[in-house]
């Protein structure tokens, strides 16, 4: 699907495709408002119906947005929709 350019729950303009892993993709995103730029993991659609697998994905979300760390990774927000993808907008 493609993302680039699109504004996810009207926060988020997806900017460029930053990598694939075993659960989904990550891209590159700008927050529409504050221009702040932010990393947007995105759960694979195959992987939506299983409902340990959106657990532990929201579970990530919730422990690394209690992390305080020098480096720039922190969890800002977590969300999803009935009709769209799961995601977590992540700082970069």
């Amino acid at each position: 699907m493609p993302w680039v350019g699109k504004v996810i729950d009207g926060r988020y303009r997806i900017r460029e495709k930053l990598g694939e892993g075993g659960m989904g993709s990550v891209y590159k995103v700008e927050h529409v408002r504050i221009g702040k730029v932010l990393a947007l993991k995105v759960l694979r659609p195959d992987l939506l119906k299983d409902k340990r697998v959106r657990s532990r994905f929201h579970q990530e979300a919730r422990i690394v947005s209690r992390l305080s760390t020098p480096t720039p990774s922190r969890c800002s927000t977590s969300a999803s929709w009935r009709t769209g993808p799961s995601t977590s907008p992540w700082s970069t």
